[in-house]
């Protein structure tokens, strides 16, 4: 190859290589450590709804940064949820090792989350165990945002049918208020 011709080739896998890293940093939802997240000083109080002893949802509080896009909050929380509990006596509700890939919402106020297969191949089972893990969601999400009226679940990008056999997750959830536990 010539001088010329390996310069174009370098020139081109160099800017092959920018232009990924500017797509994957920049998608909404990927990452709760985008730029503008850490620098808020401002904070907001939320309430994540983990699994209690007793089978019902429990809130526990956490702090998120105030952003000027809801999406960063919505994700932010839901990274929070990811986390798991940090009193005793309650229990995560996403199993270990589930990514978050992405969330929309839609002109009808369903929010639109994608998770990585490990919802699914990680969850532990029993109708019980997933329904606190739809309905920590949705009632976290819903308690939250006001703007969050129905949560629809995806896996790997795809409507998914069942978490673990139990609930059907093709249609979108609306809040279930029995299910939290009285303060």
């Amino acid at each position: 190859m010539k001088r010329k011709e390996l310069l174009l080739v370098f020139i081109a896998l160099a800017l092959g290589a920018a232009g990924y890293c500017i797509w994957k940093y920049s998608m909404p939802g990927i990452s709760p450590h985008r730029p503008g997240l850490q620098g808020s000083e401002e904070t907001l109080k939320i309430d994540i709804y983990f699994a209690s002893e007793d089978g019902n949802l429990a809130p526990e509080p956490r702090t998120i940064y105030k952003t000027a896009e809801q999406s960063d909050q919505i994700i932010q929380t839901l990274y929070e949820l990811m986390k798991g509990p940090q009193k005793a006596g309650l229990f995560p509700t996403i199993p270990q090792g589930t990514r978050l890939r992405g969330t929309y919402m839609d002109e009808d106020q369903t929010l639109y989350i994608d998770w990585s297969r490990e919802l699914v191949a990680n969850h532990p089972g029993g109708s019980t165990g997933e329904l606190a893990t739809v309905y920590s969601v949705v009632n976290t999400l819903t308690s939250n945002f006001p703007d969050v009226k129905r949560v629809k679940f995806l896996v790997e990008g795809e409507e998914a049918e069942t978490i673990s056999g139990h609930i059907d997750l093709t249609q979108p959830f609306e809040a279930d208020p029995s299910m939290n536990k009285a303060r």
